[in-house]
């Protein structure tokens, strides 16, 4: 809700306990751990018709592994019966939960893209770019992320992905599906005179998934010419890690989703220059791509009639991708999500990809 004047509002403190005009107030917040909601004695239904207070709290336990939530929501007893999860399951828990309890799975469109993100003030050569996205192990890494093919994980070619207005497709590189090639790769990289480039990326030693998702991009590059370097941290760690500038690192892994449906929610905030030498902070855009021509087309394109944005917005995506190839994208996502058997009404709210939350209700 509206934030208060004054210094009771100052960020470092207020974003532990914002006020609230909505169904719901914060009971106790752990960061990182776990945050509880309980009814907000002030809240009127009568002149907020547009939300709901059908369960008595919300109960949040946060960075949960996979591997855990997915187990819950198997088993399905005692308070996992009341419980749900917007993380998708894994592609093995899946399947059991299609064959064991198709009622208590939530499927449907996101609108989000995930992408590797070469640090373009360390990686300049666009060919060595380009060879990335040839190396890159897409299927594998979909894979071991316990990501399903075609429900979880959709090939993808755009940064935008379907359903943002005005975007048509296009193929910079003329790969298809989740194709790896190593040797066209190889053929790039030798053409920069770069075979054994160095490529340095996070991973996290406390999450068991992401490490297999290290070994399989570790195995594909080495195949294509490059040479692998993971660098460790923690699950806790990751954002601040991969956020920060100065980090011995020189590709990023990241993800976008809509906010709102319009290049205008996609491009300015994932290739937008944040400072002229992007070396301040990335914002959202972890290529640290920066170009003022493409700036000025931004700030050009917002000022247009509506009408004409659309088709706008997906002209400068497939200039950018063809000129400068910043960032090359890994898959467009979906979702497989589970619930007890007592959540009633979970459904897929497409344009974020998330629980209904208004709708749901908790069966005695």
């Amino acid at each position: 809700g509206p934030v208060p004047s004054g210094k009771v509002s100052d960020p470092k403190t207020y974003k532990n306990n914002p006020w609230s005009t909505g169904p719901y107030m914060i009971d106790k917040f752990s960061p990182q751990k776990e945050l509880t909601l309980k009814r907000n004695p002030y809240w009127n239904a009568a002149t907020d018709p547009a939300r709901t207070a059908y369960p008595d709290a919300y109960d949040f336990k946060l960075q949960q592994q996979s591997e855990k939530i997915d187990q819950i929501m198997l088993a399905d007893s005692g308070p996992g019966q009341s419980t749900l999860t917007y993380d998708n399951l894994l592609s093995q828990d899946y399947t059991q939960m299609q064959s064991k309890d198709p009622n208590r799975l939530t499927l449907g469109p996101s609108p989000c893209t995930y992408y590797w993100a070469p640090d373009n003030r360390k990686i300049t050569n666009k060919k060595v770019r380009e060879a990335l996205s040839w190396a890159y192990p897409y299927k594998n890494v979909i894979l071991a992320s316990g990501l399903i093919p075609g429900v979880t994980a959709i090939a993808s070619t755009n940064l935008m992905p379907p359903g943002v207005p005005g975007r048509t497709e296009y193929n910079v590189t003329g790969r298809t599906g989740f194709n790896t090639d190593a040797a066209k790769a190889k053929a790039l990289l030798r053409q920069a005179g770069a075979m054994g480039y160095e490529i340095k990326f996070l991973y996290r030693t406390d999450d068991s998934v992401n490490v297999q998702v290290k070994n399989a991009i570790v195995k594909g590059l080495t195949a294509a010419g490059f040479k692998a370097t993971p660098v460790p941290t923690t699950t806790a760690n990751y954002t601040a890690a991969r956020d920060n500038t100065s980090e011995d690192i020189n590709v990023r892994s990241a993800g976008w989703c809509s906010d709102w449906p319009s290049g205008s929610t996609w491009m300015p905030p994932v290739l937008g220059s944040t400072n002229p030498d992007q070396s301040h902070s990335f914002g959202s855009n972890y290529s640290a791509f920066g170009n003022k021509k493409a700036d000025q087309r931004m700030d050009a394109i917002q000022r247009m009639p509506l009408a004409d944005q659309a088709a706008a917005w997906n002209a400068l995506d497939k200039q950018i991708a063809t000129k400068y190839f910043p960032l090359f994208t890994t898959y467009y996502t979906g979702i497989a999500e589970a619930h007890g058997s007592k959540i009633m009404g979970d459904n897929d709210d497409n344009t974020v990809g998330m629980p209904t939350w208004k709708d749901m209700w908790v069966s005695q």
